[in-house]
């Protein structure tokens, strides 16, 4: 899903405006989002497991439709909805 062989196209997924903190707390997804070129630079360095890495990197994107997503239309009137898929991490909330 994510590769980890190709960091700048696994960068190019964080260039969207998805993030608006739920009631104003501060979450894992929020904190590595804001430290991401921390935990990267200490995945780099080889400081941090290949599997620590992924994760982060999953909980970031979690709830987005990068992870896939469901399209469901009504057949009455026509509406869409998307519905995104969450990584299912107790660190996604």
């Amino acid at each position: 899903m994510i590769d980890l062989a190709k960091p700048i196209d696994t960068m190019s997924l964080f260039n969207f405006k998805q993030y608006v903190k739920k009631n104003g707390k501060e979450t894992f997804k929020y904190i590595f989002f804001d430290n991401f070129e921390l935990v990267s630079q200490l995945y780099q360095d080889g400081r941090m497991r290949d599997v620590t890495y992924d994760n982060i990197q999953k909980t970031i994107l979690c709830s987005s439709i990068y992870l896939g997503y469901d399209l469901y239309e009504c057949p009455a009137c026509g509406n869409e909805t998307i519905v995104a898929h969450t990584y299912s991490s107790r660190f996604c909330i």
